[in-house]
């Protein structure tokens, strides 16, 4: 609860999303009602014009502790701030990373338009510089069971040109040329 903004007050027409941990549900969105009060869970109506996110969230919390939990960590954020936060993401380019011996390593940004290759950002990296004919490649990409590897049959792709062979990168992954 230290975390919240303790700066910007509250005033009606603002949307504010109030979450108590331990009642496990979602976080509830709230405007502040002309009056000044949003409609707070097990509490009824409560006056938060005038305080901050933190003083309405400590408001709250001991409300809460005083008849229906034990301990209560209640959370308050004014959604005016997440709203940009959550667009600019999705401005932002989707990237793969390039490790090893590649003449140029570092961060690529994925092509929206199209799907990107393991051979086409060697290309774009201006290729390789192992002494090997075809490296070995692997590509690490993150899963919601866990980080995967993926060896890549460099000699089909990269010499016998064979593009069934040629992975195509997901945002986040990362690409060791060894």
């Amino acid at each position: 609860m230290e975390a919240l903004d303790n700066a910007w007050q509250l005033k009606p027409e603002n949307t504010i999303s109030i979450r108590i941990l331990e009642d496990k549900r979602d976080a509830l969105q709230q405007r502040v009602a002309i009056t000044g009060e949003i409609h707070v869970p097990y509490l009824g109506l409560i006056k938060a014009e005038g305080l901050t996110c933190r003083e309405l969230a400590l408001k709250i919390k001991a409300g809460l502790e005083k008849e229906f939990f034990k301990i209560a960590t209640v959370l308050v954020t004014k959604d005016e701030d997440v709203i940009p936060k959550v667009v600019k993401c999705f401005l932002q380019p989707p990237t793969v990373v390039l490790f090893g011996k590649a003449k140029r390593t570092g961060i690529y940004d994925l092509p929206t338009d199209r799907d990107q290759t393991v051979s086409g950002l060697l290309e774009k990296a201006g290729g390789h510089t192992s002494e090997e004919t075809a490296p070995k490649i692997r590509v690490v990409r993150k899963t919601p069971l866990g980080n995967k590897t993926i060896l890549v049959n460099s000699k089909a792709v990269l010499i016998q040109k064979r593009p069934e062979f040629d992975l195509f990168l997901r945002e986040g992954d990362v690409m060791f040329v060894e």
